[in-house]
């Protein structure tokens, strides 16, 4: 998995491409963890090809460390097996989802 991280209108934007699973979570973990101590992230779920219960794992942990700051993660995904994932775990109810990350930059930096 490659992790590319972005700055866009004072977001941070993470891009996940490959897998998201039990052998890339860590290294996962390792980019996102930082960005949500650090302000709002939205994380770019459209380079996934595979996402496990390891990789939303780590979404949602990431998530409660964001709110305990005060900063929110957002997903965006235009993908429909990552966003029927979530809707069959609830997890869009949890997180901000947005179609593009674009979107989701333009919300969060909204919201600031």
């Amino acid at each position: 998995m490659d992790v590319t991280c972005v700055t866009r209108n004072g977001i941070t934007v993470l891009r996940a491409d490959g897998d998201l699973d039990i052998a890339t979570a860590a290294q996962f973990r390792r980019a996102l963890l930082p960005a949500v101590a650090a302000g709002d992230v939205a994380v770019d779920l459209d380079g996934c090809t595979w996402l496990d219960s390891s990789g939303l794992g780590v979404l949602v942990g990431a998530r409660k460390a964001a709110a305990r700051e005060g900063h929110v993660l957002a997903l965006a995904c235009s993908q429909s097996r990552w966003l029927r994932v979530l809707e069959l775990t609830s997890l869009h109810r949890v997180f901000p989802v947005f179609p593009a990350a674009d979107d989701a930059v333009a919300a969060l930096a909204g919201a600031s």
